[in-house]
């Protein structure tokens, strides 16, 4: 988001570096990660924005989508509603599950259902970010085939 209203009032502003750090570190990526996201102009960094607060402001928010079932089905064809429960399903059958969205501000994530379109979703909140660890999210891709 940053990046975003930066390159809207700074005609200056060029590509942008991002830290993240993860829970656990991730195959292909460590537990902290620097992330380059690329020059915008300001049209394109308003257009986003105005996507983003859109979103805010008319999206469902009461949907179970962790992070993680994002990052591990991303590139492996279309995100669907059945992938991310299946995701979770696996992942709560575990002697101690541990997913982000266990550990966030809303009372019992599991009773929301996955969104209908979680590929249209995830492109609208996390576009930017899903092509920067995409590279890390194909090698996990092959190495597990």
């Amino acid at each position: 988001m940053d990046h975003l209203v930066l390159a809207c009032v700074d005609p200056a502003h060029d590509a942008h570096r991002a830290r993240f750090v993860f829970e656990e570190p991730k195959k292909g990526l460590g537990q902290e990660d620097a992330f380059t996201f690329p020059a915008l102009t300001r049209g394109q960094a308003m257009t986003r924005l105005a996507a983003l607060l859109e979103d805010l402001l008319t999206g469902d928010h009461a949907v179970l989508m962790p992070i993680e079932a994002v990052l591990a089905g991303w590139g492996k064809g279309p995100l669907t509603p059945e992938g991310i429960q299946d995701y979770v399903d696996e992942l709560m059958e575990t002697e101690e599950p541990r997913f982000s969205t266990l550990s966030g501000p809303v009372p019992d994530p599991l009773a929301y259902p996955p969104p209908a379109d979680p590929q249209a979703l995830a492109e609208t909140r996390l576009g930017p970010f899903l092509e920067a660890v995409k590279p890390a999210a194909q090698a996990d891709a092959e190495e597990e085939d």
